[in-house]
């Protein structure tokens, strides 16, 4: 899961926003990394591998197309 304490690869962006000095650009930037903290969170959560349904048990009526006159039902009696 994310950690805001995770570094990027080139450098800590939060420690380079907080080296900025304060202004628009500061603001901007960190606007931008509480938004994309908020959204890499919300993926984390929502994120899980991709599950087949469960396929429902066919009945008689989609079992009859296949058996070729045959009864759906099972035999009849003897």
């Amino acid at each position: 899961m994310f950690s805001p304490s995770e570094t990027t690869g080139r450098g800590d962006v939060r420690s380079q926003a907080a080296a900025l000095p304060p202004g628009e650009e500061k603001a901007g930037t960190e606007e931008w990394l509480a938004f994309a903290t908020t959204h890499l969170q919300r993926l984390s959560e929502t994120a899980s591998a991709p599950k087949l349904p469960t396929p429902p048990k066919p009945g008689a009526a989609e079992r009859a197309p296949f058996l070729h006159g045959w009864s759906p039902y099972g035999p009849r009696s003897y």
